[in-house]
């Protein structure tokens, strides 16, 4: 019996020293235990970069905003801006930027920290502006912030993003790729291949001239598609809860309460909406 109790205390022992030598490691690696008051301030970071021999840019942000817009200048000007108020010591984001190859990679370095407390508050815009004649791809991957694109003439455009609304006008593209997990997407202006993927959220559209197919695919929400008339293209739609309705004049090949097969025009592209909860419409814009 005392054996087994002794053993018991020598397990319980270690275990505590793991656990304590763990958790010291831990408050090191994130800078420590802070408590202090709250302070606000001012944001304002910029960076350039010669666009020659890049050919893919990557941005990543969490709770920040992200603009990318066509530019006059040589260069790729990067601008990070806002306010802050936190109580934590040194927390203030810095913007960072690289060059990996041909690859320029943009994002926001948050300090790590362990705080009482914690109060920290942010409304920051990053804005990206890219030379008119880039023509390279575009990646964004976005937490808790809105994406906005606007008037560029890309390769490949990709965005992932969690809770935030996601716009893009004026943009052509080889493809075009949107997903997101919880925002609304809203579309104008739009050429290339286009495949959108969402869990909760909107999905509005307008294609200003279809030279690419389109697949939308979303759980919970409503999808708006508007397209050029005169265009030709395969439908397949599917809503299981949700009205379906098109515009345009039409050949059927399958239709019932949830599903519709149709042939426009010369059906070129291949139009594909599938959603679970939410009604489908396609208009034509005359």
């Amino acid at each position: 019996m005392k054996s087994n109790l002794n053993k018991a205390v020598l397990i319980i022992s270690i275990v505590m020293v793991v656990s304590f030598s763990v958790a010291i490691a831990v408050f090191f690696a994130t800078g420590g235990l802070s408590v202090s008051k709250i302070r606000s301030s001012r944001i304002e970071e910029y960076k350039s970069y010669e666009v020659q021999g890049i050919k893919n840019i990557e941005i990543t942000t969490v709770s920040s905003n992200i603009n990318v817009y066509e530019s006059d200048a040589e260069d790729i000007e990067i601008y990070l801006s806002g306010d802050i108020s936190t109580n934590l010591q040194d927390n203030v984001p810095e913007l960072k930027a690289e060059i990996d190859g041909s690859e320029l990679v943009i994002y926001i370095d948050h300090p790590k920290a362990i705080t009482l407390g914690i109060v920290n508050f942010m409304d920051l815009e990053l804005d990206v502006m890219i030379p008119k004649d880039f023509r390279g791809d575009l990646d964004m991957v976005s937490t808790s912030g809105k994406l906005d694109i606007k008037g560029l003439y890309l390769g490949d455009i990709c965005t992932n993003g969690v809770s935030g609304k996601v716009m893009i006008s004026d943009v052509r593209a080889s493809e075009i790729e949107v997903e997101t997990t919880s925002g609304r997407i809203f579309l104008e202006k739009i050429k290339g291949d286009l495949g959108i993927s969402t869990i909760s959220g909107e999905v509005s559209s307008e294609i200003e001239e279809l030279t690419g197919d389109i697949e939308i695919d979303t759980i919970s929400g409503a999808v708006n598609l508007e397209i050029p008339a005169g265009s030709g293209f395969f439908l397949d739609l599917e809503s299981i809860s949700g009205l379906i309705s098109n515009e345009f004049g039409a050949e059927i090949k399958y239709a019932d309460s949830d599903e519709l097969e149709a042939t426009v025009g010369d059906g070129k592209f291949n139009i594909k909406i599938k959603t679970t909860s939410g009604s489908i419409d396609i208009k034509e814009n005359k």
